[in-house]
């Protein structure tokens, strides 16, 4: 399967120049991602590292999450070095590919213009808003924290959708702000350039 990257978010979250938002995420977090998609019968587990504040973001995929022997299955990273923006597919075995991305790494936000805005609580006490999007072709919903705009469920970056389409549903969970190891955003020397 081949997995492009993260840049964000098909036509629900728009990241212009000018645009208005709702919110928009802590420039650095990292946390855990799970997502099912229905007609693939498949679950992801991801780990993301979000670092909009250096125009970086790191995924890890793994094949098993729910264990203590988590294996990755690729890691993918795009930054931008120099004003330009490139995708990193690094591979278990250390090979790895680059090439350029089409716009430069991308903040999280949720667009205005939703249909529909709820908020609401979680369990006892997390505050949470929840915006739904309709329109002819589609109907997709969002959850973000209230007072900080944290990510809790949706489709919120790209390579979700490119990758499985529109019927998944993805979860946010054990998010911490800031960055721990600013160290995970090195690339191998080694990687090739690939050209489209």
């Amino acid at each position: 399967m081949k997995l492009l990257f993260i840049v964000l978010s098909l036509s629900l979250l728009y990241l212009a120049q000018g645009q208005q938002f709702a919110c928009c995420a802590p420039p650095q977090w990292e946390g855990d991602v799970a997502g099912f998609f229905e007609k693939q019968n498949e679950s992801i587990f991801e780990y993301i590292s979000y670092d909009f504040a250096n125009r970086r973001i790191r995924v890890d995929l793994y094949e098993f999450h729910h264990t203590e022997h988590k294996r990755v299955r690729k890691t993918l990273i795009e930054k931008e070095i120099g004003g330009q923006a490139f995708v990193y597919d690094i591979e278990p075995d250390g090979s790895c590919t680059y090439k350029k991305a089409n716009r430069p790494v991308q903040q999280i936000c949720v667009r205005s213009g939703y249909t529909h805005k709820y908020d609401i609580t979680l369990g006892v006490e997390l505050e949470a808003s929840f915006y739904v999007f309709e329109s002819d072709l589609f109907v997709e919903d969002l959850m973000f924290t209230r007072k900080t705009c944290v990510p809790i469920r949706g489709l919120v970056f790209e390579h979700h959708g490119r990758e499985y389409k529109f019927d998944a549903e993805f979860h946010f969970w054990n998010i911490e702000l800031g960055i721990r190891n600013p160290n995970i955003f090195f690339t191998p020397l080694n990687c090739k350039l690939v050209t489209n």
